[in-house]
């Protein structure tokens, strides 16, 4: 079975993904880091990826060893410590609530239009289709919002037990310290 990504109509939206996550990654090298595009970088890293791997399960189904003649399967790599390396990044940011939250919505959005755009996937939006399709990205989005403003995730520190995990670990930290 072809990719579709060797497909030439295909390549221009694969190159613009890619050029699009390189670009992200330049600009957030060299300028100070914010939590918002780390956290939309590592979504769309996360998405790529999954529709990289789409297409090197597709080489592995059919023989293992021109998976490996593919630079998809390289892709994969790269870009899934791109995604860590980003993520990394987006935690180190800022609120884990504010960058999980942002990682929880806009990777499956990216990913499907990866799959619109890259694999011919379509949306079945006639009949009851699209109503429950609308209800499921609302309740995924309300979902995202609900845990995001968790007292268990915005109140670790202001309530005081991050406090004292940070105080436990400075003095354990400084008890093996080489003198």
């Amino acid at each position: 079975m072809t990719s579709p990504l060797r497909d030439p109509v295909v390549r221009l939206p694969a190159r613009r993904v890619l050029l699009l996550v390189a670009f992200l990654v330049v600009v957030f090298w060299f300028a100070r880091p914010v939590l918002l595009p780390f956290a939309v970088a590592t979504a769309i890293a996360y998405a790529f990826t999954a529709a990289l791997i789409k297409t090197v399960s597709n080489y592995a189904a059919t023989d293992w060893v021109t998976m490996l003649y593919h630079w998809q399967t390289y892709g994969v790599v790269v870009f899934g410590l791109l995604g860590l390396f980003l993520t990394q990044n987006a935690f180190h940011a800022g609120p884990l609530a504010a960058s999980q939250s942002t990682l929880v919505l806009v990777d499956p959005l990216v990913s499907i239009c990866l799959g619109i755009v890259l694999y011919g996937d379509s949306l079945r939006t006639s009949g009851w289709y699209g109503p429950l399709e609308a209800l499921s990205l609302l309740v995924m989005f309300m979902g995202a919002v609900f845990l995001s403003n968790s007292p268990l995730i915005t109140g670790m520190k202001g309530e005081g037990k991050g406090v004292e995990y940070d105080e436990m670990l400075s003095r354990r930290l400084k008890s093996h310290a080489p003198a």
